[in-house]
């Protein structure tokens, strides 16, 4: 695999396992994500904008008593989740090609929890959107149902002139995390082409988590914001929030919201 030529880790399921699914802060959020959802024991998982589907299928392997739905708007992505999916012999899992947004606005009545991984900074700005869905989600969730928002949030800043600022320090620093533990996760021999591979697979994540922070600043379908807008905002809402902790220094934290 040729990683300087592949225009986005989420394109192939090779990527993803060669890139992403190394890193410290993925493997961070998934741990915390599956934790959760083992802790609350759902009849019903909806993972909203789902990728290649390696979350759902993990989530559906720990939970098989569990009914999994896993949105996706890219049909290259359901493919790849339904492909994942056979490989691992899970048959308590659905693949539907859909915007996540309008999916829960035109779905009746949502699961019991919802997951959102590295998901939710994608609702488009105005912030109205972010306000919009939530208060979709708390109409339609089930009594006692639960929103699992996994995210990199923006740091808190009192001046937004100093934003992008804060921005730029935190992912000078995500891009350093990012290139060690790819690095060392995939190191298997000490020999000149394993060291190689580990390096160009390692600088491959280096330059996307750079672009990343390069959109996130732009804002440019990176629409982050900080944990505190979305603690603030549910709880004006009507969301009970149930969790809302960092799980790594690098402003990637889990939000567990719930309807009392």
């Amino acid at each position: 695999m040729k990683f300087n030529k592949t225009p986005s880790f989420y394109n192939t399921e090779e990527a993803f396992q060669e890139y992403l699914a190394k890193t410290s802060y993925y493997v961070c959020l998934q741990n915390a994500v599956s934790k959760i959802v083992t802790f609350c024991k759902p009849k019903s998982i909806l993972e909203l904008g789902s990728g290649t589907g390696e979350t759902a299928v993990r989530l559906a392997k720990e939970n098989n008593k569990s009914s999994i739905t896993a949105v996706d708007m890219r049909k290259e992505m359901i493919d790849i989740g339904n492909r994942i999916s056979t490989k691992e012999h899970v048959d308590n899992i659905d693949f539907v090609q859909s915007d996540m947004v309008q999916y829960v606005k035109e779905i009746g009545e949502l699961p019991q929890m919802i997951v959102m991984l590295y998901s939710f900074h994608h609702i488009p700005d105005p912030s109205e959107n972010k306000i919009d869905f939530l208060k979709t989600c708390l109409c339609k969730l089930p009594p006692k149902g639960r929103l699992c928002i996994a995210e990199t949030f923006l740091p808190e800043c009192n001046r937004t002139s100093l934003l992008n600022t804060e921005i730029s320090n935190l992912w000078s620093k995500r891009v350093i995390e990012g290139y060690s533990s790819t690095f060392w996760s995939y190191l298997n021999n000490l020999d000149y082409d394993s060291i190689k591979k580990a390096k160009d697979i390692a600088t491959f994540c280096m330059k996307n988590e750079q672009k990343a922070g390069e959109m996130v600043s732009i804002r440019d379908n990176e629409y982050l914001v900080s944990m505190e807008w979305v603690i603030n905002i549910s709880k004006s809402l009507g969301y009970h929030v149930e969790l809302a902790e960092p799980c790594n220094g690098f402003s990637d934290s889990v939000v567990l919201l719930s309807i009392e």
